[in-house]
């Protein structure tokens, strides 16, 4: 955004000329403005294209790309899935299999040592409560998922409680992903493409 400098009136000098150093100030100052957003504008790698491309999802490429430079991709990441159902999915490490079977986009941090990996998805299930005595069908249905590998042996309830929240822990630990005690949508993503999972997956 161009600022104006609001301008002095002319004013002549004892030999009768005009001083015209306020426009020539303004006209540098309006130059570097230009040179400067011409230099802010976002350019689109072309990674990112393509990531997009490939879930159809090309509309959001500028937004996409300017929370990946800043890292808040909160936003972004809601308005993608409230319009397309499509979830953000973020990993530092991806197993083979997930690789073969999505299109995925490696994306290094501003800093240059925090590597990522993203992939969409379109999840079946979402936990979006999760506390002690916290009952839901879709805390019946984590359940049955860890019970499967082994992780859970509780009832089968429905029920948030001690042996839910240590295997969620367990889990994280297993897997590699931050130990938070909250089954996100990280850690939905890689139960249900887990072994003895897979077939759970719509």
């Amino acid at each position: 955004m161009t600022i104006i400098k609001k301008i002095k009136p002319q004013q002549t000098t004892t030999s009768g000329k005009v001083e015209n150093s306020d426009l020539s100030q303004l006209h540098s100052q309006s130059m570097a403005s230009a040179t400067k957003n011409v230099e802010q504008t976002v350019s689109i790698p072309e990674s990112v294209s393509a990531f997009l491309k490939a879930y159809q999802l090309s509309r959001f490429e500028k937004s996409f790309c300017e929370a990946l430079e800043t890292s808040q991709l909160k936003e972004i990441t809601e308005t993608i899935f409230d319009q397309t159902g499509y979830m953000l999915i973020r990993l530092k490490k991806i197993p083979n299999h997930i690789k073969a079977e999505y299109g995925i986009l490696k994306y290094d941090s501003m800093q240059g040592h925090n590597e990522n990996f993203f992939l969409f998805w379109q999840p079946s299930l979402l936990i979006k409560k999760f506390y002690y005595y916290y009952e839901g069908e879709e805390i019946l249905k984590l359940q049955k998922m860890f019970a499967k590998i082994n992780l859970y042996s509780g009832r089968l309830d429905g029920i948030v409680g001690k042996n839910l929240m240590l295997a969620v822990v367990n889990y994280q630990k297993q897997v590699g992903l931050p130990v938070t005690g909250y089954p996100d949508e990280n850690l939905i993503f890689l139960l249900f493409h887990g072994p003895g999972n897979k077939a759970n997956e719509t």
